[in-house]
């Protein structure tokens, strides 16, 4: 996970239109393949990032 959110760093991926135009969430992989609890933590994280991109 942490190598994951470090590229996510990198400037080539920074450098991509829709990283720029904050049109991409960023997720990784550490909820979502390890049962119903965790996908449903997954999932209400990515409705919190969504939720702060629309303010």
């Amino acid at each position: 996970m942490a190598k994951m959110t470090e590229q996510f760093k990198e400037p080539l991926y920074q450098a991509v239109p829709a990283v720029k135009n904050k049109r991409i969430f960023n997720m990784t992989r550490d909820k979502w393949n390890f049962g119903p609890y965790l996908v449903d933590k997954a999932v209400d994280e990515l409705i919190e990032q969504v939720s702060r991109s629309q303010k």
